[in-house]
């Protein structure tokens, strides 16, 4: 069966559609059976709550309803309401006599109503199968009733099922599903939607990767003022460490010994020769 979005994706819409309407519907009887609205009015009220809650939009994907998927789950919701509540007196006679040591008048409206719907639809919708009927049933008995219902309403329609015409179910042999026609147009919007939200999902991711290279070229311009290229904090880190690099390198180098290094010995004055400088006498200059 479909069922919701996965990995936010509009699934395929098939059959499961009809756990809506089952819930549009019994929100539609309780109104009925409470002396609150008209079948009709309630249907309306009925439709308009559902539309206001997500596990009630999943069919459309988040947006409001397709055309096709409100006409799908609302004309089905129709059927079962109206079904159910004409023919309610044969419907609860038949539950009665399954349940001969319980008095209907025990039960809640929910759980009457659950299963008016449910049997009304073992005997009247000949292309659904009776476990799906039950295993709905038990599902909005668990969102809807107390937490002895599933099990109680489980009971009863199994025994209900057993007595129906769908006790020898066999899907070959059924019925073809009067919307499976429209489920198909519909999947075939659901389809164009999808490929329309991928494009609009990749023209997106485009544009962001544009503008981050711009953004990451404009950091690069801002980076030099006047032709010279300011230097960044990672640089100075870096030269930092080049710089203790180098005065490690240079800390390695043996300084010179006494014994290695050149000696510029003066010359003692005993081994200068002395010059004498001129006499009076012997200079040129003395007349």
């Amino acid at each position: 069966m479909g069922g919701p979005l996965h990995g936010g994706r509009r699934t395929l819409i098939t059959a499961s559609f009809r756990r809506v309407s089952r819930e549009a519907a019994l929100r539609a009887l309780y109104m009925v059976d409470t002396g609150e609205a008209t079948i009709k009015s309630a249907l309306e009220v009925s439709m308009t709550a559902l539309e206001d809650e997500e596990y009630g939009k999943q069919w459309s994907g988040g947006y409001k309803y397709l055309d096709l998927a409100r006409d799908l789950i609302e004309q089905y919701a129709e059927d079962l309401a109206r079904g159910a509540w004409q023919e309610r007196r044969e419907l609860d006679y038949r539950i009665a006599d399954v349940t001969p040591d319980f008095d209907l008048d025990r039960l809640s409206i929910i759980d009457l109503n659950i299963l008016r719907i449910s049997l009304y639809e073992l005997e009247f919708m000949p292309y659904i199968a009776p476990a799906v009927t039950i295993d709905q049933a038990l599902e909005i008995a668990k969102r809807y009733s107390t937490i002895e219902s599933p099990r109680f309403i489980n009971g009863v329609l199994a025994t209900l099922a057993s007595r129906s015409f769908k006790s020898d179910w066999d899907p070959e042999r059924a019925p073809e599903d009067p919307a499976k026609e429209q489920m198909e147009r519909l999947n075939a919007l659901l389809k164009i939607r999808n490929a329309e939200d991928a494009r609009r999902k990749a023209l997106a991711a485009a544009a962001a990767e544009a503008e981050a290279a711009d953004d990451s070229e404009f950091e690069e311009e801002e980076s030099t003022v006047g032709g010279w290229r300011l230097r960044s904090n990672a640089e100075d880190v870096e030269d930092s460490d080049e710089s203790e690099e180098l005065t490690e390198d240079f800390e390695e180098l043996d300084e010179p010994d006494e014994a290695d290094s050149l000696e510029l010995d003066s010359p003692e004055p005993d081994s200068l020769e002395a010059v004498d400088s001129p006499t009076d006498k012997e200079s040129p200059l003395t007349p």
